[in-house]
């Protein structure tokens, strides 16, 4: 896919880029992140679980739980072009 990206070219002019993007299907990975991703979260104590993060107001539970709420939509969504 190709896209035209307007830029602050020298002098303050702008110009126009022609960006390309490259489409990468990353469903081959995903068997293997969701098995890494439940035994690292297998693996919490209780006091895991409660842990701030680096995403401020953000618990280890909640971010785990808006994980599953992404997974959980993903499943519902219509196929992509």
């Amino acid at each position: 896919m190709t896209v035209l990206a307007a830029v602050e070219g020298s002098a303050g002019r702008r110009r126009l880029l022609r960006v390309a993007f490259l489409r990468v299907d990353a469903r081959p990975l995903l068997p293997r992140l969701r098995a890494e991703l439940t035994a690292l979260l297998a693996g919490l104590s209780a006091g895991d679980w409660a842990r701030a993060t680096d995403c401020p107001g953000w618990s280890v539970r909640a971010i785990a739980a808006h994980l599953l709420g992404v997974e959980l939509g993903g499943a519902c969504a219509p196929p992509g072009p």
